[in-house]
């Protein structure tokens, strides 16, 4: 099992990815009946997950009757189990269907999230969970302020790159009680709710103080390769670099079209921190090979800080207090 998170479930909780990856595997025979599950320890190694997250995940699949846990002796796959493989075809072609019934009264994809969102929101008994859009300008400004943010309880993160707001206008934003986009969007954000406008709130990215470091340790003369899926990433690399006057130069190495020739002129390779939740696996495979033979990748993450943070922790509370 390879924790992989995809960009189509970034709204989900890490420890339900965990457990949907583990849940996959056992219905299509990788873990077999009877079989030892890692243990927590040996997972959280694995997987890059703390160990809160991991109970969580196995406490999940144990509910679902999909492992057992044996006091004294370890986690074991479900020897007797329903077939989870059918409830889960089963379930997947009614969302299908609903998502066809929308598409057909005329309403786009990213409405369609909304409406799902909101609707869950509106059917949790127990807790308020707020429902926050979420935009930026880049895939990897997305995901980094999405893995972020998602830290925050009562929280339901909807994720909106600003070409899908641009495409629909107000309409996919008019519903959400909360709005977050990157500091650069907001007058484009609240032009487009300027009968909401209080609703929307800036947060702030910056190279995270890791990427700094390392950066900065690159040999004068480096000729360093940006992996990226967007431009606006590798000018934010480029922007650093200027700023600490590093005498480096940089190529950009865009995503899907990454050759074992561009990397043989390369001395270093600078990634975003997930290339696992966006790479190809043949690019995922040049980037290991690399990274073995030439240098260790240089990863620029991304974060939100806290200032940002604070802002929003308390937009969410006032709405749950609110609710």
């Amino acid at each position: 099992m390879i924790y992989r998170p995809s960009d189509r479930d970034r709204h989900e909780s890490h420890y339900v990815r965990l457990a949907r990856e583990i849940r996959n595997d056992i219905e299509e025979g990788r873990l077999l009946p009877g079989q030892r599950m890692p243990t927590v320890k040996d997972m959280c190694a694995k997987c890059g997950l703390s160990a809160g997250t991991v109970r969580q995940a196995y406490g999940l699949l144990q509910t679902q009757g999909l492992i057992e846990l044996t006091p004294g002796r370890g986690t074991y796959v479900s020897v007797h189990r329903e077939n989870a493989k059918s409830r889960k075809s089963m379930a997947i072609e009614a969302i299908d269907n609903l998502f066809q019934s929308l598409s057909e009264m005329g309403f786009s994809q990213a409405e369609s999230r909304m409406f799902v969102s909101l609707r869950l929101a509106q059917m949790d008994q127990d807790q308020y969970v707020s429902p926050v859009a979420l935009i930026a300008k880049c895939p990897e400004s997305l995901r980094s302020a999405f893995y972020r943010l998602s830290e925050l309880p009562f929280i339901d993160l909807i994720s909106f790159s600003m070409d899908e707001i641009r495409q629909t206008g107000a309409i996919a934003l008019s519903e959400f009680p909360l709005v977050v986009c990157e500091a650069s969007l907001i007058h484009e954000i609240t032009a487009l709710l300027s009968d909401k406008a209080d609703a929307v709130t800036p947060f702030a990215l910056a190279p995270a103080p890791s990427a700094i470091m390392h950066l900065a340790r690159l040999p004068e003369g480096a000729k360093a390769g940006v992996y990226a899926q967007s431009d606006a990433f590798f000018k934010l690399v480029k922007k650093t670099v200027k700023a600490l006057s590093l005498p480096i130069s940089l190529v950009l190495l865009p995503c899907g079209s990454l050759s074992k020739h561009a990397l043989q002129e390369l001395t270093h390779l600078i990634v975003p921190g997930d290339v696992p939740a966006f790479a190809l696996e043949e690019e995922r495979q040049l980037i290991s090979e690399f990274t073995k033979q030439v240098n260790t990748a240089v990863v620029f993450d991304l974060s939100v800080d806290e200032g940002s943070m604070i802002a929003i922790s308390r937009r969410v509370s006032a709405l749950a207090e609110r609710h």
